[in-house]
Formats: structure tokens, C-alpha cells, sequence
């Protein structure tokens, strides 16, 4: 009887390690749930075919379902354009979301300020730096919120510039040991942990007086001292000695975007007054400029601008980049922003109001109950377009919204008539 008492004991042992062992093991909990497993016989956001074969015009079966993304490729071939090669790979860059030019602030670094810190090294005789942050907490009483404070072109430029100072003065000289102390004073800003502003330099040299000038003016932005380094860049556009003058302008409009959106009041609003200012600046600066460098980068900035002041007249103009034969180097962007456009309402012609009719939100179907025939405009409105000009884009959006009562209407000719169009579609919608 002991002998089974022992037995009997040492057999719940292991059943508690067991279950110790099976709990430590589990599987991770979710707290929402439960999680079935679906059966997905044909993707409804993106393409039946590959993205390359898509975005190359081997459309396969359009669906209302597809991202906003790809139905304005697709509306590009079925209405007989192209894109080139280079605008493919962009295309599908959006299509996974790859538009961000910056690294991620909690991976490597090193791409952005690596060949800086070697440009240093040709300078004998000045302190060593192993490292330099480029990130920026957005609130200091938030620092894990972030921001890329000092960008890749910050160094590049700093590169350039001190290529070009060694060349003038030589690698040993004062001059540029003087500059490049006061460069690594610029930098030390970016992170926000130190707030240097290089001293003004007395110099009778004109060349060095414009740069250090350009240096406070460019710390004063790295601090978020916006007013003052808007004056600062404001003050070195009217020195026409100096190196840096075309780009001022555009800098001061810069400092006064970067106010405006990254230090909003009224409850994290963005300032609409200051980007209105900015874009006043920035519309003389592109009209007016010398550089065709500052020229660029203004469009760009005020492109940006315009995205936030004026919705309704930028969606515009980007549908009708989209639906040129040929929309440039810079489709990505353009694309990029019409989607985010279109995500927010905002309309303007023939493509977006295809979209508007045709697009199905199947997010929004699915969490919130709605049949997505709610979601858009009616049959007759896509027949009526579809007769406009027997457009092919307008065709599948009258078919899929079409009733079946409709079509089995022998009085409803111009339903029917919808009927005699697919077998002409074919060739195009599969790219043969």
C-alpha cells in the first residue's frame, strides 16, 4: 500500500511539471478575437495576376475591391495609356507603400552620416566624432515620438562644401578647420541634446563670412527657431556675394513649413496661416528663381503646401498628370498624393468620379455591416457616363453595378446593349 502511495505521488508530480511545462509552452492569447480561418479563393484589394504583370497592363479581372492604387493603373491601360518601365517599378513601389525616403529612426543610420565622418578625416588636427544623430523627439515632454531633423542632404551638402573649401584653401589651413568647427556646431543640433549656434565671423573674407552666415542661419532651423532662422535665410538671399543666396529664400519658406506642421497649436491643427505664407514664398520663389536646384526644390516644397491648402485644385491637377500619355519622372509622387487625396473625399474629373462609382471599401463593408452597393452611385449613373463615350472604364462599372433583373429586361435596350460590349474587352483587360 505505501508502495502505491509513493507510486501514486510521484506520478502527480510529473503531471504538475507537465502542465507547467504545457502552460510555459502555450501559445501567445490574443485579446480580441475570436480568429477563424477564411477560405480567400481570388484576392479582392490587389490583381489576380502579378504586380509586375499589372502594373505592365495584364489587368486580368478588374474588381471594385482592388486598392484606389490600382485602379487608376488599370483605368490608364483600359483607356489606352502606357507607363514606361521606371513608372512601373514606381507603381508597384506605391503599391507596398515604399514612398518614404527616409530610414527608419530605429534602424541603421550609418548610410546617412557615414561618408560625412570619412569627408572629416581629410581635416588634420580637429576632435574626432564616432557618430551623429539625426532624429528629433517631436515634444520633449514625448521623446519617443520622433522626427528626421537633419536629412541625408544636410550631409551631402556639408560634403560638398567642405570639398569644395579644401580645394580653395587647402586640407591644413585655418579656414577651413574654423569651418568645419563650426559645421560640427550646426549638427550637434540635430538630436536636440545640444543647442550651439556657431559665432558670428569676423572675416574679410566674403566667402567665409556667406558660410558661416548659412551655418547659424541652418542652426537656428536644426534648434526649431523658425522665426529666427526664416530672418537668418531670409538675410543671406540678399547677400548676392554669397554662395548660398538662391537657396534663401526657399530655406525661409522651409523654416516657416516646418512651424506650421510640426509645432501646431489649437490641439495638433496644423497652422493653415503659415502654410498659406510659405506657399506665397515658395509660388515667388519658383517663378522667380535663378537656380534651377532651388527652383526644383521649391516646387517640390510647395507641392506639399498645396496638398494641405488647396485639396481641391491639387487633385485636380494630379488627375491630370495621371492621365497623360506620359506623367513624367515624377509619377510616383503624383500618384501617392492623388490616392491620399482620393482617400479623403476629395474629386475632380473623369478618373476620380470612376473611382468614386466603381471602388468598393471592403474594410468598411466588412467591420461595418454596409453592402457596399450603398457605397456608390447607382447603375444609371455608370450607364449614362458609359454612353457619354463608350468608354471602357465606364463599361465594367455600369456591368458590375448592373441589377440582374435589369439585364433579363428584353425593354431595357441599353442594358442589353451593355451585354454585346465584354467579348471587345477581352484583349485589352488581359493585356493580349
Amino acid at each position: 500500500m505505501a508502495m502505491k502511495l509513493g507510486v501514486s505521488r510521484r506520478m502527480r508530480g510529473w503531471l504538475v511539471v507537465g502542465v507547467g511545462l504545457l502552460v510555459l509552452r502555450a501559445p501567445s492569447i490574443y485579446g480580441c478575437g475570436p480568429w477563424f480561418d477564411e477560405a480567400i479563393f481570388v484576392p479582392v484589394a490587389a490583381p489576380q495576376t502579378s504586380q509586375a504583370e499589372f502594373a505592365s497592363g495584364k489587368l486580368g479581372i478588374v474588381l471594385p475591391t482592388m486598392r484606389r492604387s490600382y485602379l487608376i493603373v488599370a483605368y490608364r491601360y483600359l483607356s489606352g495609356m502606357r507607363l514606361s518601365a521606371t513608372q512601373r517599378r514606381e507603381a508597384m513601389d506605391v503599391w507596398n507603400r515604399n514612398i518614404e525616403p527616409a530610414p527608419s529612426p530605429f534602424g541603421d543610420q550609418h548610410r546617412i552620416f557615414d561618408a560625412w565622418l570619412k569627408a572629416r578625416e581629410r581635416v588634420q588636427g580637429v576632435a574626432q566624432i564616432q557618430t551623429v544623430g539625426v532624429y528629433a523627439p517631436v515634444t520633449m515632454d514625448q521623446p519617443y515620438q520622433v522626427f528626421l531633423n537633419c536629412p541625408e542632404d544636410a550631409f551631402k551638402t556639408a560634403e560638398r562644401t567642405l570639398d569644395a573649401r579644401v580645394q580653395r584653401y587647402g586640407a591644413e589651413s585655418a579656414e577651413v578647420k574654423e569651418w568645419l568647427a563650426a559645421q560640427d556646431q550646426v549638427f550637434a543640433n540635430c538630436e536636440r541634446t545640444e543647442h550651439v549656434i556657431p559665432a558670428v565671423l569676423q572675416s574679410s573674407d566674403p566667402l567665409l563670412r556667406a558660410d558661416r552666415n548659412y551655418q547659424i542661419a541652418a542652426a537656428l532651423f536644426y534648434q526649431r527657431r523658425f522665426d529666427e532662422a526664416a530672418a537668418a535665410f531670409e538675410a543671406v538671399a540678399k547677400d548676392s556675394a554669397s554662395p548660398w543666396a538662391t537657396y534663401g529664400k526657399y530655406l525661409a519658406a522651409r523654416a516657416m513649413v516646418r512651424k506650421a506642421t510640426l509645432s501646431p497649436a489649437d490641439g495638433g491643427k496644423l497652422d493653415m496661416a503659415g502654410l498659406q505664407a510659405a506657399q506665397h514664398l515658395l509660388e515667388a520663389v519658383v517663378h522667380s528663381s535663378q537656380s534651377d536646384a532651388s527652383r526644383a526644390a521649391a516646387q517640390r516644397l510647395l507641392d506639399y503646401v498645396r496638398f494641405r491648402t488647396e485639396p481641391e485644385k491639387r487633385v485636380a491637377e494630379l488627375e491630370q498628370e495621371m492621365v497623360k500619355a506620359d506623367p513624367g519622372p515624377d509619377f510616383k509622387q503624383y500618384l501617392w498624393d492623388y490616392v491620399l487625396l482620393l482617400s479623403q473625399g476629395e474629386q475632380a474629373q473623369d478618373l476620380s468620379g470612376w473611382i468614386s462609382t466603381f471602388y468598393v471599401d471592403r474594410t468598411y463593408e466588412h467591420l461595418m455591416g454596409v453592402p457596399h452597393t450603398s457605397q456608390r452611385k447607382d447603375a444609371k449613373y455608370a450607364k449614362e457616363r458609359w454612353r457619354e463615350g463608350h468608354s471602357m472604364t465606364w463599361l465594367i462599372a455600369a456591368l458590375d453595378l448592373a441589377d440582374p433583373n435589369d439585364l433579363a429586361d428584353p425593354n431595357d435596350a441599353s442594358t442589353a446593349e451593355l451585354l454585346k460590349r465584354p467579348g471587345k474587352c477581352r484583349s485589352r483587360l488581359l493585356g493580349t
